[in-house]
């Protein structure tokens, strides 16, 4: 992707500093398209998770066997380790924040 830009936006007329600006702004908006495909796909996992867990709890309710508590206790633990890592890059942007406010004067 980068050689292909810089090989497109090869001409004299166009000042090196302007090209690697508009490359830098090219990367970044690749990178936010990446981080909202993964946070789409995240989301759609968390929806058919909490599904699949009414649809196990309501199997569990009725006459329940080893089976279905099982798959339960599974698919909740599942849920459980997505709410971790969505709350681990919380934790992670928020230092992330700190530290960049931290050498602001005023």
């Amino acid at each position: 992707m980068i050689k292909s830009y810089l090989a497109l936006n090869d001409i004299p007329e166009t000042s090196e500093v302007g090209i690697l600006e508009a490359l830098k702004d090219l990367v970044r908006g690749q990178f936010i398209a990446i981080a909202a495909r993964i946070n789409a796909l995240r989301t759609e996992k968390r929806h058919q998770l909490e599904a699949r867990v009414k649809e196990l709890e309501e199997k569990h309710r009725g006459p329940g066997t080893g089976k279905a508590t099982h798959q339960l206790a599974v698919t909740s633990k599942e849920l459980r380790a997505l709410d971790v890592d969505v709350a681990e890059h919380a934790m992670l942007c928020t230092k992330q924040m700190y530290y960049v406010g931290v050498n602001k004067a005023g």
